[in-house]
């Protein structure tokens, strides 16, 4: 089957979302256009057919991240997929490279040179607004993610990937970007919070 790399654009993120969802992953067309607009990514084409993508994030100087890979499955089993990941690691230049795997996709990414570090839990749902009374919570709370948190935010997610990502201007992308959709989560009172993007 002969297909060629070309790069992912907004034209391809409805086909891209369908895609997605053929696989049970919870990205919708806004979520694949933020996920665009904060890095690249390359789109495969069969035929004059969308049958594939993936994407990458250059997080600063050292460090990348790359996902949200998928080949259409009668595509599968052919090689296009290592020959995607390939493309987006080419791209990354030397940055140590952070992804998230599927079962399904581990042994690709295994054989591409990828060590499990860790597992992820991801829990999906729809945001629902809450009240919160004038009265702050004294044990595990959840609370908007306001201003004076940012910067903790920012340092956690800095641990937990193991770099800063994007030195420029990242507090004022994160800021905007989360200002309404993400909440903040502290173990106990006072500690540093734990980050939950809705």
């Amino acid at each position: 089957m002969t297909f060629k790399f070309i790069p992912l654009t907004p034209l391809h993120l409805a086909d891209y979302a369908t895609l997605t969802e053929m696989f049970g992953w919870p990205f919708t067309k806004e979520d694949l256009s933020f996920a665009l607009s904060h890095g690249t990514g390359i789109a495969v084409q069969s035929k004059g057919r969308f049958s594939g993508a993936g994407l990458c994030w250059k997080l600063g100087d050292d460090l990348a991240s790359l996902g949200h890979v998928a080949i259409r499955p009668e595509m599968q089993g052919q090689g296009i997929g290592r020959a995607l990941v390939t493309q987006l690691i080419n791209q990354l230049a030397d940055r140590s490279i952070l992804l998230c795997a599927t079962a399904a996709g581990e042994p690709l990414y295994r054989l591409l040179g990828f060590e499990r570090i860790g597992t992820i839990h991801q829990h999906q749902g729809q945001y629902q607004p809450m009240q919160l009374g004038s009265r702050r919570p004294t044990s595990h709370c959840v609370v908007p993610l306001e201003s004076n948190l940012i910067t903790q935010a920012i340092a956690l997610d800095g641990a937990a990937v193991g770099g800063m990502r994007r030195p420029k201007n990242r507090r004022w992308r994160f800021a905007r970007h989360l200002s309404s959709q993400a909440f903040c989560g502290s173990i106990a009172p006072n500690t540093l919070p734990i980050l939950d993007i809705i």
